[in-house]
C-alpha cells in the first residue's frame, strides 16, 4: 500500500485564503494609522490580528485531530506502544533466563568441586590415621620418645605437627623434623592416590539437584520466547501501517489547507508569517516614538548689561547789574548833563561737570515674550495665530503681535 495524504478539505482551505486577504488588509491599514500618527489605533489592530492568527491555528489544529486517518495514527500509535513495550519487557525475560543459566552452571560447578576437595580430604586424613607411630620406622625415635609422644596424644600420623612435637620432652631440632618428615612422606603418598572426579552416583545426586531449578528456567525462557514471538508478529502490521501514515502530520495539513501545491503553501504561509511581524513590529515601533516627550522650548533669561552715562550740569549764574544814574540839572544856559553809569558785573556763570556714573545692568525676562501659554510655558511667536496652540492657548498677552 502506497503512503496516503489529506483529502481535499475545502473549509480549511477557504478559512486560510479569507485570512490571507484579512492580515495583507490589515497590515495596510496599520501603516495607514501609523501615517496618520495613530499608534494606539495600530497596535490595536496587530494584536486583534495576531489573535485571530493564533485561533486560526488552534482551530485547524483541533480540525486536523479530528481527521479519520489522524484517529487512526494516534490509535496505532497507542498499540504500537503497548506492543513494544511487551516485547522490550519478554526480551528482558529471556535476558533473565539465560543469565540465570549462566548462574546455576557455575553454582552446580562450584559444588561439584567441593564434593570433589572433600572427597580427597577425607581420602588423605583416612589414610594418615591408619599410620601408627608405634609401628612406624622413624630414625633417631625410639619407643621411649614414641611413648612420650603417645602420652602427649600424639599416636598416629595425623596428629603430628611442627608445633605438636616440639612440645614434647626430649624432641629437638633433628628428632622433631625426622617425625614430620615422616608424616609428609606418608602425605604425599595419599596425595598420588587420592580420587580425581566424582563418582557416577554423586554426579546424579548433584546433577538432580539443579535439574528442576534448570527445568524451571527453561520454561521461563521459552514462554518469554514464544511471546516475544507473537507479540512481534502483532507488532509488524501496525508498523507498516505507521510507516504509510507517517506524511500525516499536522504541518502536512496546514500547507495542504494553504494550497494543494507544496511551493504555492510555503510562499503563501512565508506571506501570513512576514506580515504578522512587519505588522507587529511597525505599530510597536511607532508607538514606543509616539511615547517619547517631546521637547518644549524653556525661555531663557540673559542679563545684558546696559551702560547708561548720566552727564549732571549744574549752572549757578550769578549777575549783578547794578546801575547808577546820576542826574544833576544845572539850569545855565548850556545845559550840561552828565550821566555817570557804573556797571558791576559778575563772571560768567561757572560749569561743574559731574562724572559719569555707571548704572546697575537691567533685564526683563518678558523682553521678548509674546505670551503665557495655559501650561505656563512661553512663546515668542510673531502672529497672534498659532500661538500657544500646542501648550493649551493662551493664558496672558504680554506683547501681544500683530494679526
Amino acid at each position: 500500500m502506497q503512503n496516503v495524504s489529506f483529502e481535499h478539505d475545502p473549509f480549511s482551505r477557504n478559512v486560510t485564503k479569507y485570512f490571507l486577504w484579512l492580515q495583507i488588509g490589515a497590515l495596510a491599514l496599520v501603516f495607514l494609522l501609523i501615517a496618520l500618527r495613530l499608534p494606539g489605533l495600530a497596535v490595536a489592530l496587530s494584536f486583534l490580528t495576531m489573535v485571530l492568527f493564533l485561533v486560526l491555528l488552534v482551530g485547524l489544529y483541533t480540525r486536523y485531530q479530528g481527521l479519520p486517518l489522524v484517529k487512526e495514527k494516534r490509535t496505532l500509535q497507542q498499540r504500537a506502544q503497548q506492543l513494544q513495550s511487551v516485547v522490550d519487557k519478554e526480551k528482558r525475560q529471556i535476558a533473565d533466563t539465560q543469565n540465570n543459566r549462566d548462574k546455576l552452571l557455575q553454582l552446580e560447578k562450584q559444588e561439584r568441586d567441593a564434593t570433589l576437595l572433600a572427597l580427597q580430604t577425607a581420602h588423605i586424613q583416612r589414610g594418615l590415621s591408619t599410620y601408627s607411630i608405634q609401628d612406624a620406622s622413624i630414625p633417631g625415635v625410639g619407643p621411649k620418645l614414641k611413648e612420650r609422644l603417645s602420652a602427649a596424644g600424639i599416636t598416629t600420623a595425623l596428629q603430628v605437627s611442627p608445633n605438636a612435637v616440639s612440645q614434647v620432652e626430649g624432641f629437638g631440632e633433628a628428632k622433631r623434623i625426622a617425625v614430620v618428615n615422616w608424616r609428609h612422606v606418608l602425605n604425599a603418598h595419599l596425595e598420588s592416590t587420592k580420587p580425581l572426579a566424582l563418582t557416577q552416583e554423586q554426579l546424579q545426586s548433584l546433577q538432580t539437584k539443579y535439574k528442576s531449578e534448570h527445568a524451571n528456567n527453561d520454561a521461563r525462557e521459552k514462554a518469554a520466547c514464544d511471546k516475544l514471538e507473537q507479540t512481534e508478529r502483532e507488532l509488524h502490521p501496525v508498523q507498516q501501517r505507521l510507516h504509510q501514515l507517517a506524511p500525516i502530520k499536522f504541518l502536512g495539513y496546514l500547507g495542504h489547507s494553504l494550497s494543494p501545491k507544496g511551493y504555492a503553501a510555503v510562499l503563501i504561509a512565508l506571506v501570513l508569517v512576514v506580515s504578522q511581524a512587519i505588522s507587529g513590529v511597525s505599530a510597536t515601533t511607532s508607538a514606543i516614538i509616539a511615547s517619547i516627550p517631546t521637547a518644549t522650548l524653556t525661555p531663557t533669561q540673559t542679563f545684558t548689561p546696559t551702560l547708561t552715562l548720566t552727564a549732571t550740569v549744574t549752572l549757578t549764574p550769578t549777575i549783578t547789574n547794578t546801575s547808577t544814574v546820576t542826574n544833576t540839572p544845572t539850569i545855565t544856559n548850556t545845559p550840561t548833563i552828565t550821566s555817570t553809569a557804573t556797571r558791576t558785573s559778575t563772571p560768567r556763570p561757572t560749569q561743574t561737570r559731574i562724572p559719569p556714573t555707571l548704572a546697575p545692568p537691567t533685564f526683563d525676562p518678558l523682553q521678548n515674550v509674546t505670551a503665557i501659554c495655559n501650561d505656563g510655558s512661553y512663546s515668542y511667536s510673531s502672529h497672534q495665530q498659532g500661538t500657544c496652540s500646542r501648550h493649551g492657548g493662551v493664558k496672558q498677552w504680554i506683547h501681544k503681535p500683530p494679526s
